[in-house]
């Protein structure tokens, strides 16, 4: 039995032989290739969280379970992540975390200094980004409409609100 190929098979094995000399030899396709990986495995993290999120919809304990995964990627990929301070976040008073992230590589991060009870703001468009802004509604996540200024300035007001309540409830409970 003879094999032909068509100009399909020798295109597609062209290419298959020319990713790997880019991936060596062009920084930027390096970059953008591990950053492709990275968010597959994000995606695919939230697909596997989903079912432990909908067996408890709308709970904060939801993000235990994405940032289990999040601190085994850690590991895969031989990342060491050293916590200052972290005293500071073991506590059982309301508080506010504010984290200036720079990318969805921060996840990683944020995975080993996530308090217990705590849920995340995020910006509204994170909600269309598959199962990943699902499995973010699921765990009771805030999204904030940036493109309406005061829609995301009363969410943020609702939020503080809520901060300042639990924390009189919080107050006059240990009197």
């Amino acid at each position: 039995m003879e094999l032909k190929f068509g100009w399909p098979e020798y295109a597609i094995i062209g290419v298959l032989l020319t990713l790997p000399l880019l991936y060596e030899l062009n920084s930027t396709f390096k970059y953008y290739s591990k950053i492709l990986l990275y968010n597959v495995i994000l995606m695919l993290s939230a697909i596997l969280v989903m079912p432990v999120c909908l067996l408890r919809p709308f709970n904060y304990a939801n993000y235990e379970s994405a940032f289990a995964i999040f601190n085994f990627l850690t590991a895969i990929f031989g990342l060491k992540i050293e916590v200052i301070n972290e005293e500071h976040l073991k506590t059982d008073s309301p508080c506010i975390v504010v984290c200036n992230h720079q990318s969805s590589l921060d996840l990683m991060v944020m995975s080993h200094l996530w308090p217990k009870k705590c849920i995340c703001m995020v910006k509204k468009e994170l909600l269309y980004s598959g199962p990943f802004g699902l499995t973010l509604k699921l765990a009771n996540t805030i999204f904030v409409d940036r493109a309406n200024t005061e829609k995301a300035k009363n969410t943020m007001n609702d939020v503080f609100a809520n901060v300042r309540a639990e924390g009189v409830r919080k107050c006059a409970r240990t009197r």
